[in-house]
């Protein structure tokens, strides 16, 4: 299915009963749980003794005209409300590897607006504050009406900084007083797509 499943929760039971009852196997279209670097990344949380989590922050950050630069990006779901656009729906691969890696949050508070330079009208940022649930905080800010693209996670641990950068293909740990561990995973970003596909099959 692709990816977000739905933008409320009315008929996913349904959806849920339809699976089973047909024994299907049913996946969303969240291809960065494919990325080597997010796997590194999430490697190192899951194996790796870097302390205790004490915070962590994740942005999304692009421009929503140049990501079909063929089309008048007025005219394309990303940027109609009726459709389904909004940068919550069209970025929601960070919202799903925040809950893969850290868990569902809790306590969430977010601020949700549009900037009003894209005359677009759905939103184009948001701004999320939440806890783990392992009572760390966690902040995450989305955008598409930036000229500067960006896509990180920054941890901060107890013994150092993790920081996994998806556009530069790399996991950073940073020790504290030592030399920076750099994990760099370069590839084809079809790659992705194509092991989503042998995972499905």
């Amino acid at each position: 299915i692709e990816k977000p499943l739905s933008h409320n929760l009315e008929n996913i039971d349904k959806l849920k009963e339809i699976v089973k009852k047909n024994n299907l196997i049913c996946k969303v279209g969240y291809v960065l749980r494919n990325d080597p670097n997010l796997i590194k990344f999430k490697q190192y949380l899951d194996t790796y003794d870097i302390g205790n989590i004490l915070d962590v922050s994740i942005t999304a950050s692009s421009y929503l005209p140049n990501w079909r630069p063929n089309q008048n990006y007025k005219h394309s779901v990303s940027a109609k409300k009726s459709l389904g656009g909004g940068v919550i729906l069209e970025l929601s691969h960070e919202l799903d590897y925040l809950q893969w890696i850290f868990g569902i949050p809790q306590n969430m508070a977010s601020i949700i607006y549009n900037s009003n330079t894209l005359d677009i009208d759905t939103e184009d940022s948001v701004r999320v504050i939440m806890s783990s649930n392992k009572n760390y905080p966690i902040s995450l800010f989305m955008n598409f009406c930036s000229h500067k693209n960006k896509r990180t996670c920054e941890v901060l641990t107890s013994k150092g900084i993790l920081y996994l950068d998806l556009l530069n293909q790399q996991v950073v740990w940073s020790e504290n007083n030592k030399k920076p561990v750099i994990s760099i995973n370069k590839f084809d970003r079809n790659i992705i797509f194509e092991k989503q596909l042998e995972n499905f099959f």
